[in-house]
């Protein structure tokens, strides 16, 4: 049929234009939706995949320790048991009991406090293995004892108070997730159920969210409270956090209730938020936050019991003008700032010291030097730390350490590590003479630095054979992939050749390239 003039006028194509526009339009608000829909379904379902990962996971640790406890069970209950063909459900329930207690105690004893939070679904899986084993579990109060509270949780309150109930007054092992820096009461979960948390809690590790920090309403001023059982704590502080710390009101002191405490990483809290004199028992102390002279003064008259002391910058104007008490239990002292705490003693005042951590500088430098020359030797020290660049100085003092057995050097970059292994084998080889493992971490591995540590240890190891020394023991390089700004491959040839020097090596954190 022959096209009309109507047809063919330019208003029908107009309306013909806009009808398709209409349409593509409509697919593609239909396709963005689309998208958008399954953007939706792909988040939820790798959420819930990395749910589904991570409750593996525990699931499997959980069966680890299980199988561990029985398998030690096993032999020291035998006339106690009735096993029929290994399963689990034919065991006596006094004796699955034992072994979850067991469980549990391993569990807590190999838990690093600022590092592992505790398995909050193992108690679960236990007890959903079998009747038995769940008559057994809720019989176990000190399987319910390691509590996570995250609140990121929906069920928080729920699952708090099952544990509460079920550890009936076991003391608790608490590791706090995200917890509320201002604003806790909107999260649902009340100070009642959390004083009750609080009150029972034999260790806590707290990481707080990433807000502004208001004390008043934080998880924080919590610590304010009544802790009879606590016997280790650390908190995790944000950047965000930091202003907020800074303006807790004067005279607001936290842990004054908690006599028990033994062990504390206070993290950037500053110290005068704390009594000393509250905490009489205390055996180890952190802290990041700068403190003044004075201070490090009252708290080390205030701890005679302190066997490890990690302090940041000490702020004074001037040398201490009175010297420090002796602390005869201290065993380790890091020191995380190039200011070092060194200034402060003597190896005199130190006489239990055996590890020591420092930054590396001038400043450190000459206050190392000063403190081994304040003796002829420092003939208690075993582990020596040293942190960040150096250009080979800090060698030279390792000849009045003679009895150091571990060195440790962290954090290096390329042009730092080469230099110390090079001044350290033209001035001191031989020296410190009991010297038996080396550790390099966090290290940025170069050529140069490889191959100058294996001249090195090469060196010292004819060295050590020619004069009937003591040969390097052990040799172990971690956490240095990170620490290299370019992609390099570990040689083929270096853990053969070093497999010749030392008896004991372990490497990670880089691949070795391929044999060619």
């Amino acid at each position: 049929m022959p096209a009309t003039a109507e047809q063919n006028s330019p208003v029908s194509f107009d309306v013909g234009q806009r009808a398709v526009l209409r349409e593509l339009e409509t697919r593609a608000e239909r396709a963005v939706q689309n998208k958008a829909s399954a953007f939706e379904t792909m988040h939820a379902a790798t959420v819930a995949y990395r749910a589904a990962e991570q409750a593996v996971e525990e699931a499997q640790r959980a069966l680890t320790s299980v199988k561990d406890a029985l398998a030690l069970a096993a032999s020291l209950n035998k006339s106690a048991t009735n096993v029929s063909n290994g399963w689990p459900g034919a065991m006596n329930v006094d004796v699955l009991a034992e072994i979850f207690k067991f469980s549990a105690a391993a569990d807590a004893e190999d838990k690093n406090l600022d590092q592992d939070a505790p398995n909050a679904r193992q108690a679960f899986v236990i007890a959903s293995v079998s009747r038995q084993w769940r008559a057994a579990a809720l019989a176990t109060p000190s399987l319910w004892t390691s509590v996570q509270v995250d609140y990121y949780w929906d069920d928080l309150r729920d699952y708090l108070t099952l544990m509460l109930e079920r550890s009936r007054v076991c003391a608790l092992d608490v590791y706090v997730l995200s917890a509320p820096s201002k604003n806790r009461g909107r999260t649902g979960l009340g100070d009642v159920i959390l004083g009750k948390l609080l009150q029972r809690t034999r260790t806590i590790y707290v990481h707080f969210s990433s807000d502004e920090l208001h004390f008043a309403t934080s998880f924080l001023a919590l610590f304010q409270a009544s802790m009879p059982l606590l016997e280790r704590l650390a908190f995790k502080f944000m950047a965000e956090n930091l202003e907020g710390l800074r303006q807790i009101p004067p005279g607001t002191h936290l842990l004054t209730q908690c006599a028990h405490l033994t062990a504390t990483n206070v993290n950037c809290l500053a110290l005068h938020n704390i009594r000393p004199d509250t905490l009489p028992e205390l055996q180890r102390f952190s802290v990041h936050a700068p403190i003044t002279d004075d201070e490090l003064q009252m708290l080390l008259r205030t701890w005679p019991k302190l066997e490890t002391l990690q302090v940041a910058h000490i702020i004074s104007d001037i040398p201490p003008l009175q010297p420090s008490p002796i602390l005869r239990c201290l065993k380790s002292l890091i020191c995380t700032s190039k200011q070092s705490a060194l200034p402060y003693f003597t190896v005199t005042q130190l006489p239990a010291l055996r590890d020591l951590s420092i930054v590396c500088s001038e400043s450190s430098f000459t206050d190392l030097h000063n403190f081994v020359n304040s003796v002829s030797q420092c003939a208690t020290l075993r582990t020596l730390t040293l942190i960040s660049d150096d250009d080979g100085t800090f060698s030279m003092l390792l000849q009045g350490l003679p009895n150091l057995s571990s060195l440790t050097l962290k954090r290096f970059e390329s042009d730092g590590a080469v230099a110390f292994f090079k001044r350290w084998a033209g001035n001191t080889l031989r020296n410190p003479p009991k010297l038996e493992h080396i550790h390099i971490c966090e290290t940025s591995l170069s050529a140069d630095v490889l191959q100058t540590l294996v001249s090195f240890i090469s060196l010292r190891h004819t060295n050590a054979v020619a004069n009937n020394l003591p040969v390097l023991q052990s040799l172990s390089i971690s956490d240095c992939a990170a620490h290299t700004s370019y992609d390099y491959g570990l040689p083929p040839w270096i853990k053969s050749r070093l497999e010749q020097l030392v008896p004991k090596l372990h490497i990670d954190g880089g691949d070795f390239a391929n044999d060619v």
